[in-house]
């Protein structure tokens, strides 16, 4: 233990009330540190589950990346292939950004993925076409 400080000796004397008062006090941190207890997860399950009203909203949103490109992406004065990298971008930022909602998400990835395919295709394409020359690339 310790030493009975002589503040107590002088008030309560060398007794068992000395010694509770001070062992009731703790003014130093003791040696050993509890530590914190562990939460302990048993048989809870996660959201992390893939779900039907999952699966409608990921279709709502390559629903919403079909209207978008019919509808509103041709209104857009911009030249194919940078309207196309622009609205890639677009896309990744949506599909990447976790607070959003899962439609929003959804569309975002479908957005990427109709734009990455309208700029990797004609590549691609172009040098197919050719014959095995580097210079019929088009890169």
């Amino acid at each position: 233990m310790g030493k009975l400080p002589k503040s107590l000796i002088k008030k309560y004397g060398i007794s068992k009330k000395a010694w509770a008062v001070f062992r009731g006090q703790k003014t130093k941190p003791t040696k050993r540190q509890k530590m914190t207890k562990r939460k302990k997860y048993f048989g809870k399950k996660g959201k992390s589950g893939f779900s039907f009203g999952k699966a409608l909203q990921i279709l709502g949103g390559a629903v919403a990346a079909a209207a978008y490109e019919v509808f509103v992406s041709p209104m857009i004065p911009l030249s194919s292939m940078i309207k196309n990298i622009i609205e890639l971008v677009v896309g990744l930022a949506l599909a990447l950004m976790p607070r959003m909602p899962l439609i929003v998400r959804g569309f975002g990835a479908a957005l990427a993925t109709v734009n990455t395919y309208a700029l990797v295709y004609p590549m691609i394409a172009g040098s197919s076409s050719s014959s095995s020359s580097s210079a019929g690339l088009g890169w």
